[in-house]
């Protein structure tokens, strides 16, 4: 097979995601260490995060969206890495000399170094935010964008598979110092790698430099004549077309499912932390929701070829809510720490955590091909030159639901009461899994901005085995080689007679 712009662009999303996947298992890990008897930290740099992209969500969209594309890509590339370097050193700091730092200044020092890990951490997941947008950039043809997306998640999981085991394998047989360093180095080297295999895509590709959009007309002036004026004129434009937008319900019902501790992210790391889960048992149980998670995204092409996207979706929020019910009869099991279900004298047993973990593993295969299903709608029911300010309020709706969940776990972030949590998480995966199917019953039957109507071309699949439909004067007709020895026989190898051709001659 040769080699493609692609296949360039797999090995740069390779390489970011490695690196992302690194760091964000180390810091969940860095912020139970430092309150280990609490979740509340953890908390407050899910909820940091949440709120910048609520903030600047829309706006940084619509940056993209009048920026080159190379530009736009290499700045998010940069910001990235050097914020990843950043934290990394800041984390090497606190952790060999944390006796100085608690110390110092009423353990002021200590919680100067824990703000800025957040602040800059936040600049790093936006960073890599952008990026993934950018991997996908230029592609609107869908047979092209569904395995694309499809091999892109595929990617991102693999390396949830290996980033996580070999940063926990570091930290527990040498020190969390040498997985910081570590991290850093590979970030330094990955940063230059990067860099040179985007400028290669963005030769090999030259509908990549054209502009997506023509110029946009000159802004009317507000009043205030400011930056926040115009950066609160970007915001309000951004949400007032992404809810006129058909694509509307498919996005709430993806972000209802971020409102949720049903995930593994460093909330329920931490949960299973406190109930005895080593270091290893969790970074398996990270490792096998990567898995279930591949197993998704390898399902979505095939089952986006025979159903489309839309049905494709339902199936996938599905099975999500029936894996899901699992994690919610969690709360009720023997080992629960669910303050009302408890008991004191019982012996401790894991029966709980490990149901809880099972369920949220199983929804993992649902969960993506949901997923991709919404990301596909996106690319063939939003125009390219409106797609970036609507996904930038979609990544902004989506952090709205979890920094729902972040504020609860501030205010309930003991153990005892995480059973709350789960009930209302499991809540919000039927509302949106309802939202999806309203959307599939009613804007989902409707035709794409471009191309057929989704149900006319499943039709068309159905009839062709999946194949794609050849133009009628290729079509085979199957019984000429039966009638073809007759005439050939008295025209001598000649045409047939009469005027209606061979297929009517009487011989």
């Amino acid at each position: 097979m040769r080699w493609q712009p692609r296949h360039t662009m797999y090995l740069a999303a390779s390489l970011s995601a490695w690196g992302d996947r690194m760091w964000t298992f180390a810091v969940g890990l860095y912020m139970v260490y430092a309150t280990p008897n609490s979740l509340r930290l953890t908390a407050l740099y899910g909820l940091v995060i949440s709120v910048s992209v609520i903030v600047l969500g829309a706006p940084v969209g619509r940056w993209v969206d009048h920026t080159a594309r190379l530009r736009a890509a290499q700045l998010s590339l940069v910001v990235q890495n050097v914020s990843v370097c950043t934290c990394a050193v800041i984390l090497i700091v606190g952790l060999q000399y944390a006796d100085y730092t608690a110390s110092t200044w009423n353990s002021w020092l200590q919680t100067l170094l824990q703000v800025l890990v957040i602040l800059v951490a936040d600049v790093a997941a936006a960073g890599h935010r952008r990026q993934q947008d950018h991997h996908r950039e230029g592609l609107d043809r869908r047979d092209v964008t569904r395995w694309m997306n499809s091999a892109f998640r595929t990617i991102d999981q693999g390396t949830y598979i290996l980033a996580p085991v070999l940063v926990g394998q570091l930290m527990t047989f040498l020190s969390p110092v040498v997985a910081a360093a570590f991290m850093a180095a590979w970030n330094v080297v990955s940063l230059a790698a990067e860099y040179a295999l985007l400028r290669v895509v963005y030769r090999s590709v030259p509908q990549l430099a054209q502009d997506k959009q023509p110029p946009p007309p000159p802004a009317a002036c507000c009043g205030l004549g400011g930056w926040c004026c115009q950066r609160l004129q970007d915001m309000g434009q951004g949400w007032s077309a992404y809810f006129r937008s058909s694509f509307c319900l498919a996005g709430l019902a993806l972000a209802s499912l971020y409102m949720t501790v049903l995930g593994f992210d460093n909330i329920t790391a931490g949960y299973g932390y406190s109930q005895g889960l080593t270091e290893s048992t969790l970074s398996l149980l990270t490792a096998a929701g990567a898995v279930a998670g591949i197993c998704g995204s390898l399902c979505f092409p095939k089952l986006r070829s025979v159903v489309g996207p839309t049905l494709a979706g339902v199936i996938g929020f599905s099975l999500a809510v029936l894996a899901q019910t699992l994690s919610l009869t969690s709360v009720f099991l023997p080992g629960t720490a669910f303050a009302p279900l408890a008991r004191s004298g019982a012996p401790h047993t894991h029966t709980s955590v490990i149901t809880l973990f099972s369920g949220i593993i199983l929804a993992r295969c649902g969960l993506w091909i949901s997923d991709l299903s919404v990301t596909q709608l996106l690319q063939e029911r939003v125009p390219e030159w409106r797609r970036g300010t609507i996904s930038g309020v979609q990544s902004a709706l989506n952090m709205t639901m979890d920094t729902a969940k972040n504020l609860l776990v501030v205010f309930i972030p003991h153990a005892q009461d995480f059973g709350v949590l789960i009930i209302l998480s499991y809540i919000f995966w039927v509302i949106g899994w309802c939202l999806f199917a309203v959307y599939a019953a009613t804007t989902g039957r409707r035709p794409p901005a471009h191309g057929p109507s989704e149900r006319t071309a499943v039709r068309r699949r159905l009839e062709t085995g999946g194949r794609r439909r050849t133009s009628s004067r290729r079509q085979p007709r199957w019984g000429r080689r039966k009638t073809a020895p007759l005439w050939r026989h008295h025209t001598a190898g000649r045409k047939c007679c009469g005027p209606r051709g061979r297929r009517h001659c009487r011989f």
